[in-house]
């Protein structure tokens, strides 16, 4: 039997066909190196690139200007109340999921359970803050997101590298994501 620990909050004992069939599954998910399609938020603070893998998988990169946390959220309202959003947290190292709401607190991390997200990383140099993430679309209890039709986001920027409130560097925005979906098996992009 092989022990792993998975986000250093859940471990499990597995026989070892069944950890080489997981960790083979993990292997397989694959980021593009490069981006085809992004938007500037936040007058340029922010860029979104992004690209939906296999038909079944968010891939995001937030580069922003200045060093400070990143959240992407998702809400069908266009608002935090009902929201859901992925936070880079720089001084904590952490990609995690966040539930939002209208009361206080308004920003509580998912159960362990919930944490699902894939190629996680926060980094900063050059004054610059870089959140990338791979999330799957469909999550049970989560919001969807469409592969075709407006979605809407929210995103967020705090002021240093501590999770705290926003202040006015944040918004909702739409997207699309019809003709971005990439199958990384052959690397091409499905039309």
């Amino acid at each position: 039997d092989l022990f792993i620990t998975y986000s250093s909050h859940l471990s499990m004992k597995l026989p070892f066909a069944a950890t080489a069939l997981l960790i083979g599954a993990v292997r397989a998910l694959e980021c593009p190196s490069e981006y085809m399609e992004s938007m500037s938020l936040h007058d340029g603070e922010l860029t979104f690139s992004y690209a939906i893998v296999d038909s079944s998988v968010l891939c995001a990169r937030l580069e922003r200007d200045s060093e400070g946390w990143i959240g992407l959220g998702i809400s069908p309202t266009g608002t935090m109340s009902g929201g859901e959003a992925v936070i880079g947290v720089p001084d904590d190292l952490t990609v995690q999921k966040y539930n939002l709401s209208g009361d206080s607190p308004r920003v509580s991390a998912m159960p362990d359970e919930k944490q699902t997200l894939m190629l996680t990383s926060i980094t900063q140099e050059g004054g610059k803050t870089i959140m990338e993430f791979a999330k799957n679309l469909m999550e049970d209890g989560e919001h969807e997101i469409l592969t075709e039709g407006k979605n809407t986001f929210l995103y967020a920027l705090g002021p240093d590298n501590t999770l705290g409130y926003h202040g006015t560097t944040r918004g909702p925005f739409s997207l699309d994501f019809a003709g971005v979906s990439m199958d990384m098996s052959s690397g091409k992009f499905i039309n």
